[in-house]
């Protein structure tokens, strides 16, 4: 697996190095991408659970760490990638305030739904051009309808999604509403928030 060098933008880990790599289906999030996300979340991390699905080489769900998050849960079905994430949360020095789930991200959701899992902020960075699909695979398994239904996001939580910019997502749940939508480049980040009783 080729290296590629990633560091860590701000907060108490700033500056320190992530190690990524060259594998099917991942695409790390840039520097820039990452910082415009985080000063659009800025208030909701600190002391918050994160759970970043799709995590690739757990880039988002580390800086989030860095920024104050109190734990992040890694959901990464790549053994490969799932290896490196918990080489870069060894490294860090952060392990106990983590976890990392080998599994498709429909049954950890539901897992975790099921043993009382609960985050404040998700992230959701499936592979590029496909995230409507994987996002949606049928009517039946719909990954934001499955979190809207459950109780995995608390109240005023946010559904962080990165996606190609001519990709779009109307969804319309029970708790789960549109909270904004930013473009950098091809790439967009669209934010729905849990802010229904």
């Amino acid at each position: 697996m080729d290296i590629i060098i990633m560091r860590i933008i701000a907060g108490e880990l700033r500056g320190r190095v992530l190690k990524t790599g060259k594998v099917p289906g991942t695409r790390p999030t840039s520097d820039i991408v990452r910082e415009s996300l985080f000063n659009i979340i800025a208030q909701a991390v600190p002391g918050a659970r994160v759970l970043d699905l799709f995590a690739g080489f757990g880039g988002l769900g580390i800086e989030a760490l860095s920024r104050g998050a109190v734990l992040a849960v890694f959901v990464e079905r790549n053994r490969r990638c799932a290896d490196v994430i918990r080489e870069n949360l060894n490294n860090l020095n952060i392990v106990e305030r983590s976890s990392v789930l080998l599994l498709d991200v429909f049954r950890a959701v539901e897992k975790l739904s099921r043993s009382g899992g609960r985050f404040d902020v998700i992230f959701i960075d499936a592979p590029y051009h496909k995230t409507p699909e994987i996002i949606t695979v049928s009517p039946n398994q719909n990954l934001l309808q499955i979190i809207d239904n459950s109780d995995i996001l608390e109240k005023d939580g946010l559904v962080v999604i990165e996606h190609f910019k001519k990709d779009r997502f109307e969804f319309f749940g029970r708790k789960l509403s549109f909270a904004k939508e930013k473009e950098y480049g091809d790439t967009c980040l669209t934010i729905f928030r849990h802010d229904k009783s």
